[in-house]
């Protein structure tokens, strides 16, 4: 149990970009930092706490979905239990925030809303929440932080139902907090009571010592105790869809509470351009009108904002603090290990041409599936790799496993591939989001962030005309001098243009013009 109170504070800023910690009651998170995305509460592949524990650097917190449990268990189930959701899903000594929504799929939308309720579908089927009966589900989980109950819609929403969202957002922002301070009074422990006869039979035996002990143990029953949401940081929804200027009058709506610790920006990754999701977190936090104090204690929260690296890096440099992160269980169910670099070369400077090793470990191939920031092990290029996921990594996939034998595992359907997979990714977006803190807390983050942009900008396939590549090739590979010239002269198309000097197809240098990509 952390002994500081539960809040949050900013160590350094870069820009909008900020390291700081968040505190909670089970323990302390670095940020910026994203949170193990979990299903029903369980994460999807490290099911054991053992693996959880293996990863390194280290699990900040864990992220799940109020909404999930809603039924098959439901709030009364979890409240019988008694011990919240890391004790019954075993999720170890990790800070828990419960969202309203899974990253990874859409809960809304398949019934409208009302103004006291919002329609979800789950996988029990549909049901209606409202505050009241989210709350209760909150209370029963008893998270370190929560987000308060959100009219969620979709990013091609029309402004009047945007509006329409954020007054009910707001709304229920009110009637969550005043359940939330109820579910934290105190409240009376009850004692269980020991069968009759037992009790004589230990009275009988221990005489007048017992008997006082019973009456201190008596008197320890009728101590209050902390509600389940005492200590809980509550995170105020903004919503306002695609549309900045909704956005900001959204959070004008909501404004500077004292009784909230932070924000959650809900509604993205809802089909937004990606491009444009810095301009929306921007507007909402502008819209909220905090003093640079008050924005100082109050942690930033984003649902659905990581669809890769450079969209993470992004969002902190929006002033982002944590995510949840869907991606690594999406790659990782794909049966991809992200090899994407963590960290610059060393004296790396704006201009400088990307690193051999922008595309992770031996660059990008996308003939075997792969790309710039991961490495697909279904190929059967790597059933007979002895080497590790990723040359230098850490991680416990990385120091014990090779290639070859996850990429059997896959083959296999045995579960284990999918474990030392997500092991793998789950280490290796952590290492990204250290060395980003590392960056901000040395004054250096656009710099980073611009090296990391120098990487995603070269093509990760030469688009050159077939004739040219392989003239190309034989260039590079065969004997140098004027004949070779020659030869591939001659091999080329009469309609085709001289090809750049040293160009070629996966290696040399690439042609200039318009770089064009090719996602995999």
């Amino acid at each position: 149990m952390s002994q500081t109170p539960p809040g949050f504070s900013v160590k350094a800023r870069d820009g909008n970009a900020r390291c700081g910690t968040l505190v909670t009651r089970t323990g302390s998170i670095d940020t910026p930092s994203v949170l193990l995305y979990t299903r029903r509460g369980g994460p999807l592949s490290l099911t054991s706490p053992d693996m959880l524990a293996a990863v390194t650097p280290p699990v900040q917190g864990v992220q799940l979905s109020v909404m999930q449990f809603m039924e098959n268990p439901d709030a009364a189930t979890l409240r019988q239990y008694g011990r919240g959701a890391q004790s019954f899903l075993a999720l170890g000594p990790y800070p828990v925030l419960a969202s309203n929504r899974d990253p990874t799929m859409y809960e809304f939308g398949t019934r409208p809303s009302s103004e006291k309720e919002v329609h979800v579908c789950i996988h029990s089927g549909g049901h209606m929440v409202g505050p009241a009966r989210y709350m209760d589900t909150v209370a029963a989980l008893q998270p370190d932080l929560f987000v308060t109950l959100c009219d969620e819609i979709t990013a091609d929403s029309r402004s009047k139902r945007i509006a329409t969202s954020a007054r009910r957002t707001a709304a229920w922002l009110s009637t969550c907090l005043e359940l939330a301070a109820q579910h934290s009074q105190p409240r009376q422990q009850q004692e269980q009571q020991e069968p009759a006869e037992q009790q004589k039979q230990q009275q009988e035996e221990a005489g007048a010592g017992t008997q006082g002990a019973a009456a201190a143990a008596g008197q320890e029953g009728d101590a209050a105790v902390a509600g389940p949401l005492a200590g809980s940081l509550a995170l105020a929804a903004l919503t306002g869809g695609a549309l900045p200027a909704e956005r900001t009058r959204a959070a004008k709506a909501v404004g500077d509470r004292s009784d909230v610790a932070g924000y959650a920006i809900c509604g993205l990754g809802t089909g937004e351009d990606p491009a444009q999701r810095p301009a929306l977190i921007a507007a909402s936090l502008e819209g909220l009108g905090l003093a640079p104090e008050a924005a100082a204690a109050r942690v930033v929260f984003a649902s659905g904002v990581v669809g890769g690296p450079d969209e993470l890096l992004e969002a902190v440099a929006a002033g982002v603090d944590l995510m949840d992160c869907g991606f690594v269980a999406q790659v990782t169910t794909g049966g991809y290990a992200l090899t994407f670099p963590l960290r610059p070369p060393q004296g790396w400077q704006p201009g400088d041409a990307p690193s051999a090793a922008g595309a992770g470990a031996g660059g990008a191939d996308v003939a075997l599936g792969s790309d710039d920031t991961k490495m697909n092990l279904w190929s059967t290029a790597y059933r007979l790799d002895k080497g590790p996921l990723l040359p230098g990594c850490g991680c416990f996939a990385c120091a014990r496993h090779s290639r070859a034998y996850v990429h059997h595992l896959l083959n296999a359907h045995e579960m284990l591939g999918e474990v030392l997979l997500e092991a793998h990714n789950t280490s290796h977006m952590n290492g990204f989001c250290q060395a980003i803190r590392e960056a901000i807390a040395e004054g250096r983050f656009e710099q980073y962030r611009a090296w990391f942009r120098s990487l995603r900008s070269s093509p990760l396939v030469d688009m050159t005309p077939p004739g040219l590549a392989q003239a190309a090739k034989r260039r590079a590979s065969g004997p140098a001098g004027e004949d070779a010239g020659v030869k591939g002269a001659e091999d080329r198309p009469a309609d085709a243009e001289a090809p750049a000097e040293g160009a070629g197809s996966f290696g040399g240098k690439r042609p200039a013009g318009r770089a064009k990509w090719v996602r995999v």
